[in-house]
């Protein structure tokens, strides 16, 4: 593997991985929406399997993810900055939320 192939250390993908955590269960404590809408996942995945970054067995050399792990969460983003937080969701779910307050008022 050549050094622009590489996978960040060690330390980094575990950085990554617990603040990508860390968003979703932010996201939860705040009633976000958990998981991306279908469409979304369905775009992220193409665009990660035609990413140069995509390692090819499911792991992006860029953060260090198992995209499989990652591509489902409404509030995973893209390192590279070729995806970002599922905004539909959000607002789908923030609109709920509100015509939810409005009935009970």
């Amino acid at each position: 593997m050549t050094e622009e192939n590489q996978y960040p250390s060690f330390s980094e993908q575990a950085n990554n991985l617990a603040n990508t955590a860390y968003d979703v269960i932010k996201g939860i404590m705040q009633g976000e929406p958990v998981h991306a809408s279908e469409e979304v996942q369905k775009q992220r995945k193409e665009i990660c399997k035609s990413c140069d970054k995509n390692d090819g067995l499911g792991k992006c050399m860029e953060c260090g993810c198992m995209l499989e792990w990652k591509i489902p969460w409404a509030m995973a983003d893209c390192p590279a900055k070729k995806w970002d937080f599922d905004d539909a969701a959000f607002k789908e779910h923030f609109t709920k939320q509100l015509d939810k307050n409005t009935e009970s008022s």
